[in-house]
């Protein structure tokens, strides 16, 4: 009994530390844990070296679970260490279950030993994780893993690594992501699907390399050419590139019917690339148009690092299929006329939901019409704006053609509850963007076209001193408000207020 309730409460630690202390309670207690192969089975390189050496002993024939991490900025392992570790791990690999190795920021030169660590002969081995340094201006190292025996491995995620292409370990597969600073072959990538018809999350990053260009993984000498495949059991698709070209021929020679979660990142290197995007995301578009038809409001989330990025949640959480887009680069204008086809294809009206983390984000967006809520979140980046937000959206402009326009023409909700805007800023803007209607009719009168945007839902802060509340009152009686904080404002139009 006493057994099972040990390996109760450390079906899967590597803290070993505290079933050490439970050794010392009692010679019986000292027996039974030490002579119990389960507890010591899952280990560590960051282990003290005779705990390493006590685990290996006591869990006997039992399969093992190996984590292997290093990252020279915050570990205070040295790495002679973590080499010594590695020899003792190695001789029991016929005994791996799951090896999990993650190491970082060591010199090009200390590759050796990792290589020949992963290449040790691993044939019970089902769950596989690498993720090695990327060594300088090279392409990822093709490591023969697990001696290429491990036939029953499940899940396969490599990072700056890859193995043959021939190799048997992508036969069978049910995960299995790539990461690599380096173009990936897409016919060797389609195949994957062909190999292990069972795949049921795939994930695939390659990004171009900081020099000397992007290095290109080579084809096998037998690749067969990419045919149509159909993936039946995939669930969940995980793609993050800036050459929207594998990914493209991804989606349209791999048909996932039974697809639930697709999640796409793009760095664009111009809107023109965007149509390879938009043909392979093709085949899920009877989907989004079940999923969306009569749904709520297509959201829009715009936010900055160093290029401006767009995403776009394309389903609503709660829903069964869902669609992330990720977009950066200069293909804002794009992104939205696509989201704008898949709205019309779904019969609604594409009304976007904006939330910018960089309020200077919001520059081009100013014309769109499509767009019917901002929201301001508490961390949104303001340094470099030298016009209020609020003052913005109160500046007209006039054309010949559309008369008197204010930015955001279809506005209808702002949520600036957790900026610092103040409600001074709030009022004036909306005395600047919605005039008293006596005076629209007299400009309307006289030839001057007015496009007057509609009423403003508003969220500001809570007030605090005694001007604040009367400003809160005065917006919440405003023309231009619909509600504020939620509550209704008053119909009658306070010409008085307008006026002065």
């Amino acid at each position: 009994m006493l057994r099972l309730r040990f390996e109760w409460a450390y079906p899967d630690t590597t803290d070993i530390t505290e079933m050490y202390n439970h050794r010392l309670v009692s010679r019986g207690w000292k027996d039974l844990i030490e002579g119990t192969p389960s507890l010591w089975s899952n280990i560590s390189s960051n282990h003290p070296t005779p705990f390493i050496r006590d685990c290996l002993k006591w869990s006997g024939d039992h399969p093992l679970i190996i984590r292997v991490s290093h990252f020279d900025l915050w570990d205070t392992q040295p790495i002679e260490t973590l080499k010594l570790h590695l020899q003792l791990l190695r001789p029991h690999s016929h005994r791996w279950k799951q090896l999990d190795f993650s190491v970082k920021s060591v010199s090009d030169a200390q590759h050796s030993p990792f290589s020949d660590f992963l290449e040790s002969p691993a044939p019970k081995l089902r769950s596989l994780h690498v993720h090695i340094p990327l060594i300088s201006n090279s392409p990822p190292p093709t490591l023969n893993l697990a001696g290429d025996l491990a036939q029953s491995l499940k899940s396969l995620r490599l990072t700056n690594v890859f193995i043959p292409w021939s190799s048997g370990l992508l036969v069978g597969l049910e995960e299995f992501s790539l990461d690599v600073t380096a173009t990936p072959p897409a016919e060797e990538m389609v195949n994957i699907f062909s190999r292990s018809p069972f795949l049921k999350r795939f994930g695939l990053s390659y990004r171009e390399g900081d020099t000397h260009g992007t290095p290109v993984l080579t084809n096998s000498s037998n690749h067969l050419r990419s045919s149509h495949i159909t993936a039946s059991w995939l669930k969940e698709v995980r793609l993050d590139f800036d050459d929207p070209q594998v990914a493209g021929h991804i989606l349209s020679h791999v048909s996932m019917p039974n697809c639930t979660d697709i999640a796409m990142k793009v760095d664009l290197r111009s809107s023109d690339t965007f149509h390879v995007v938009e043909d392979g995301l093709t085949q899920f578009l009877p989907r989004l148009e079940t999923v969306l038809r009569g749904g709520e409001r297509i959201k829009l989330q715009v936010y900055e690092y160093s290029d401006f990025r767009y995403q776009w949640e394309g389903t609503p959480e709660e829903g069964d299929f869902k669609l992330f887009l990720d977009l950066s680069r200069d293909s804002l204008d794009v992104v939205i006329d696509y989201i704008g086809r898949v709205a019309d294809a779904c019969g609604t009206e594409l009304e976007l939901d904006v939330y910018v983390s960089d309020i200077l984000a919001l520059n081009p967006l100013g014309q769109r019409r499509e767009i019917k809520r901002i929201e301001v979140p508490p961390y949104c980046y303001r340094s470099d704006e030298t016009e209020p937000f609020p003052d913005r959206l109160g500046r007209f402009r006039v054309d010949a053609q559309n008369g008197i326009t204010w930015p955001f023409p279809g506005l209808q909700q702002l949520d600036l509850y957790h900026s610092d805007y103040t409600l001074h800023s709030v009022f004036g803007m909306l005395n600047q963007r919605y005039l008293p209607s006596s005076y629209t009719q007299s400009l309307e009168k006289s030839g001057i076209p007015v496009s007057v945007p509609p009423k403003l839902d508003i969220w500001v802060k809570d007030p605090v001193l005694e001007d604040d509340i009367v400003l809160v009152k005065a917006i919440q009686k405003h023309w231009g408000v619909g509600y504020l904080n939620g509550v209704g404002a008053e119909t009658e139009e306070l010409e008085s207020i307008g006026s002065e």
